[in-house]
């Protein structure tokens, strides 16, 4: 809650990413963070934009992919997956997107 470290699980996912992404030189990506619908919506837009950024200077600096595929942006608590519960742990997330 309110951190955009990235953990190790996600890491690992991020390593794997990394292997198609340097098989498919094609694909470009844009990273969405989310937030939860708690506290102050600007923090949140921001929170959720560190969080994206944090993947795109994983990618780039851990596993040497190129900076010109991969996009950050914030999308704060604006896409909650759960509604009822705005709060939810669930609605913290980052997602990836193949970018046209």
């Amino acid at each position: 809650k309110g951190k955009a470290d990235l953990n190790d699980d996600a890491k690992l996912v991020l390593h794997d990413l990394a292997k198609i992404m340097k098989q498919n030189e094609n694909i470009k990506l844009e990273i969405e963070g989310h937030t939860s619908a708690e506290g102050d919506a600007e923090y949140n837009k921001t929170l959720s934009q560190k969080r994206a950024q944090a993947v795109v200077d994983y990618l780039v600096e851990k596993e040497g992919i190129d900076q010109e595929r991969l996009w950050a942006r914030g999308m704060g608590s604006s896409k909650l997956l759960d509604a009822e519960n705005p709060t939810s742990e669930v609605n913290r997330r980052t997602e990836f997107k193949i970018a046209k």
